[in-house]
């Protein structure tokens, strides 16, 4: 069976690979189709799509933050998307400056226990898909909580980057504060607005449950992520019947952030049929043929 993985990182967000890096495993994997799906940016997709040199296909994709519900935190994944549509890079550029505002505040807490990071120090981290190390005052990919851990560590707030995240951004720790996102329902919108196909990131069933699914179906969700690490089989069987019976279609991945401290990279690793790329894609070439009817 031709195998897919419609979901990991690159250095462009929280990815330990290169883009490039990342499409090379894939192939030596024998994957048939990939999708680059950062954290809300899309700078690295071009570099994955030049890396493949045709040997599989890539899908231009994005992981996008949402709230929803009263402020719970959702991904939202899009494939098939125009990287270059300007709602979309809109919306990318207010999630950006939401991380920074977040970031910036986390340090001025950390400085009062006597850690100093500076945000230059949390720019080193932040991945350009390329060198990591070369900024100039920006960073060209997505500053998260990985970035964020590694220059804890590295100015002796924490022994490793487990560590640092369960003392300073675990949601028990007193220095956790929540992010609030775009809505679920504009995230929605801007993805479809540039081509893309929606679908749920990992929805496990603590953090969400049927109601939450039915009222994004009713927002334009298109898709649930039913395959991924982090659902059991029996969670994910319910999930294929809840698609079914709302119409949606189904998509998974295994969530590779590249090699982990001692783990191995795990591009690959959960089995995912082929015939969902298809069906992503007529579900993609339809929303493009009923908006160009409509601008006739």
């Amino acid at each position: 069976m031709a195998r897919v993985d419609l979901h990991f990182h690159s250095s462009f967000s929280d990815g330990n690979w290169s883009p490039g890096e990342a499409v090379a495993f894939a192939v030596e994997k024998g994957l048939a189709a990939v999708a680059l799906t950062d954290h809300d940016t899309v700078r690295g997709v071009d570099q994955a799509i030049e890396a493949a040199g045709g040997r599989l296909s890539v899908i231009p994709a994005v992981e996008m933050s949402a709230s929803f519900a009263g402020g719970s935190d959702l991904h939202i994944l899009g494939y098939f998307v125009d990287p270059a549509d300007r709602g979309l890079l809109g919306a990318i550029e207010r999630l950006a400056a939401i991380r920074i505002e977040h970031t910036e505040n986390l340090l001025r807490m950390l400085r009062s226990e006597n850690i100093s990071i500076s945000m230059e120090d949390i720019l080193e981290f932040a991945g350009s898909g390329t060198e990591k190390g070369a900024r100039t005052g920006e960073s060209e990919g997505t500053i998260g909580k990985a970035h964020v851990t590694k220059a804890i560590v590295r100015a002796g707030g924490a022994a490793d980057i487990t560590e640092a995240y369960n003392r300073y951004l675990s949601p028990e720790s007193p220095f956790y504060r929540q992010r609030v996102w775009l809505d679920a329902a504009e995230v929605i919108d801007v993805l479809k607005g540039a081509g893309g196909v929606t679908s749920l990131a990992h929805p496990c069933e603590k953090t969400v449950d049927r109601h939450s699914i039915e009222r994004l179906s009713e927002l334009g969700l298109d898709a649930l992520e039913v395959y991924h690490p982090m659902i059991s089989m029996e969670r994910s069987q319910e999930l294929c019947s809840l698609a079914l019976e709302l119409g949606l279609l189904v998509t998974g991945g295994s969530d590779c952030h590249g090699p982990y401290e001692e783990h191995a990279p795990t591009l690959g690793s959960i089995d995912v049929p082929l015939h969902l790329v298809q069906e992503l894609r007529s579900a993609h070439e339809r929303r493009l043929e009923r908006r160009t009817m409509v601008s006739s």
